[in-house]
């Protein structure tokens, strides 16, 4: 029997036209969770396979170029039994396949990848680490469609856009899955038609909140117009979930995908939930950033922590706050901690929060980064330590220019885009910044999503 193909390598002419089978042996995972190999110029994706196994794969997409395994000729023994039912179907997970400890491994060497080209040297990115890897999240949100004659609710496919019914999802606080199952049913019995388009159909999608620490839960339904019977629908929940302390309809006319409309109505209960995060008691609103993993928080704070080197004397600043949970955090470790939060209404929540915890050395502002940072300058406040966590893009020119011109020696740069951090870290790099090391931490294990803490110096 011929023995499989090296690492990376494909048996046969590189052509990948649709229908083609090739033999391969995998050679990485990409950023979205599928393995790949190199065939000649291009990059041929496999999902649900793991690097170092070796398969006899068909082509299914010609652009981008991706296949299907039809038979597997050498298992990688990091494979294990996905838990959901739904895997290979849902794409809320890519990598159930693979053990946990496998998962970090191969995702330790996707930011080693993907760094490389900024720069960054191998050995300066340490081991990813992370929490629990089971029923985690916090946060869910579930869209209603119509099968035929039966309302499902539940996520969409890898890639697609076909909407998969869910039943149970490992990775979800339990709580979570209870409220998606309880107003799925309550949508089906009062006869509410699931939102198909503008005069069609009525509900558009479930969120469901649950803190950890108290089990404490909030349910918003999303709507494209008012219920016909609000008190109807609160009575065909309450008191089937257990925890659920707040009940809450958004009602979103738009021919759009967003959840919220302008308002969220309380229908039954109390505004808020209460949690416990990073040492901190907090309160969630429906609208709030509320925090994907609480479990493997802690990780990523050590990391921040590590990498800020902060003394009791000095200063830290987050440019990119969310809800001003980090700074408060950072607060009982140095002078004084600020943070720049997303909106007012995140102002208002991270105040409160810091009144809540006795927090008396933190301040918040709202505007662009970079115009607090230069106000904090030209006010003579001396900021020792800056962390950097932008979302969407990456940093703004203007920030990278404002910490290039008065930024601190030490930097903290906290990704959520592999792609977005390696062109940041180019950008600091030219601004005159230096990696030290980088920490991928794992706040979603069962996923190809990561964060990674990079350390960077003044040179």
């Amino acid at each position: 029997m011929a023995e499989p193909p090296a690492p990376g390598s494909v048996v046969g002419p590189p052509r990948l036209e649709v229908g083609r089978r090739l033999a391969v042996t995998l050679s990485a995972l990409a950023p979205d969770g599928a393995a790949v190999v190199q065939v000649g110029r291009q990059t041929l994706a496999v999902r649900y396979a793991i690097p170092g196994e070796a398969a006899l794969v068909q082509v299914v997409e010609r652009d981008p170029p991706r296949a299907e395994i039809v038979a597997l000729q050498r298992k990688s023994a990091e494979a294990a039994v996905p838990r959901c039912p739904h895997f290979g179907r849902c794409g809320g997970c890519q990598l159930q396949h693979i053990t946990l400890e496998g998962q970090r491994r191969h995702k330790t060497a996707m930011v080693a990848a993907a760094l490389a080209g900024a720069g960054v040297r191998a050995e300066q990115v340490r081991p990813c680490r992370g929490g629990a890897g089971w029923a985690y999240r916090s946060l869910l949100r579930g869209t209603f469609d119509r099968r035929g004659d039966v309302t499902i609710a539940g996520f969409y496919g890898w890639g697609d856009r076909r909407l998969y019914n869910i039943e149970t999802c490992p990775i979800q606080h339990p709580t979570n899955v209870r409220i998606l199952e309880v107003v799925r049913e309550a949508v089906r019995t009062l006869g509410l038609a699931p939102y198909a388009g503008p005069g069609r159909g009525l509900v558009r999608a479930v969120l469901a909140m649950t803190g950890h620490a108290t089990g404490e839960a909030l349910a918003v339904l999303s709507a494209a117009a008012p219920l016909p019977d609000r008190m109807a629908f609160v009575r065909a929940v309450l008191d089937r979930v257990p925890g659920l302390v707040g009940l809450f309809l958004t009602v979103q006319p738009a021919h759009s995908t967003a959840f919220f409309g302008q308002g969220v109505t309380l229908l039954w209960g109390r505004p808020y939930l209460e949690d416990e995060v990073l040492g901190l008691r907090v309160r969630f609103h429906p609208r709030s950033e509320m925090v994907p993993n609480p479990g493997a928080l802690p990780h990523l704070l050590e990391a921040i922590v590590e990498a800020a080197e902060l003394g009791r004397e000095e200063q830290v600043m987050d440019l990119f706050s969310g809800s001003g949970l980090l700074p408060l955090a950072l607060a009982t470790r140095a002078r004084r901690a600020v943070g720049v939060v997303s909106d007012r209404r995140a102002m208002e929540e991270a105040w409160a929060t810091a009144a809540r915890n006795g927090i008396a050395n933190a301040v918040f502002y709202t505007r662009d980064p970079a115009k607090v940072l230069a106000k904090l300058h030209e006010r003579g406040e001396r900021t020792d330590a800056l962390v950097a966590g932008p979302p969407g893009e990456g940093l703004p020119d203007a920030t990278v220019d404002a910490i290039a011109a008065i930024g601190p020696r030490r930097l903290v740069y906290v990704g959520r885009s592999l792609h977005v951090t390696a062109r940041d870290m180019a950008r600091l790099g030219e601004a005159g910044f230096a990696v030290a090391w980088v920490q991928p931490v794992d706040l979603f294990p069962q996923t190809s999503h990561l964060q990674s803490v990079v350390a960077l110096q003044r040179r």
